[in-house]
Formats: structure tokens, sequence, C-alpha cells
């Protein structure tokens, strides 16, 4: 990248699971597939740990949030890694440095 970053355009994606209101709608998985296949380069996935220790969800909630603090559990943490690691393998992004070290 050669131009400053503003000459850019990145297609991004917000609540990509719901199919009407966000408030009141209904979500499904069909909304990333259709953003993917329009190019999108950056998908917000918001995830909770559920209690029964199920596979990870996705729920819009504090997404804008970012803390030091962990919000989930060391095991669960553990369970989403393995989870991204299958699915996504070597298109897994994975930053040599973070920003708030």
């Amino acid at each position: 990248m050669e131009k400053p970053f503003t000459n850019y355009f990145i297609s991004t994606s917000f609540n990509t699971y719901l199919v009407e209101d966000q408030l009141r709608g209904p979500s499904s998985l069909d909304g990333y597939t259709s953003a993917l296949k329009r190019n999108c380069r950056c998908i917000e996935l918001d995830i909770w740990e559920p209690d029964d220790g199920a596979e990870p969800n996705l729920i819009n909630e504090m997404s804008f949030e970012r803390t030091r603090i962990t919000l989930h559990s060391i095991d669960w943490q553990h369970k989403l890694l393995n989870v991204l690691e299958v699915k996504l393998g070597s298109r897994l992004y994975r930053p040599l440095n973070d920003s708030t070290d």
C-alpha cells in the first residue's frame, strides 16, 4: 500500500447475522455467507460463553468494548480458539504485536 489509508476501501459487515430488525428480528448464519460472497473482508463476531459449555454463539452486546480483563473462562477460550483454527486454518489473521501491550 503506497497511498494514504483513507484512499482504500475495505468492505465490512456489522450485525451480519441479522435478517430483519435488530431488536426483534430473526438472525441467521446466511448473512455471513452473503457478506463473504460480496467480498466483505471484515466481519464482526460477537461471542459469549454459553452456560452449558456448548460451541460458541454470536450476540450483539458490548461490541465496542476492549479490555485486558478476561471475559471468558480459560477452558472456553481454548475451545473457541480450536473452533477458529479448525474452521479458518491458515486464513486466521494473527497479529505480531498488540497495540494495547
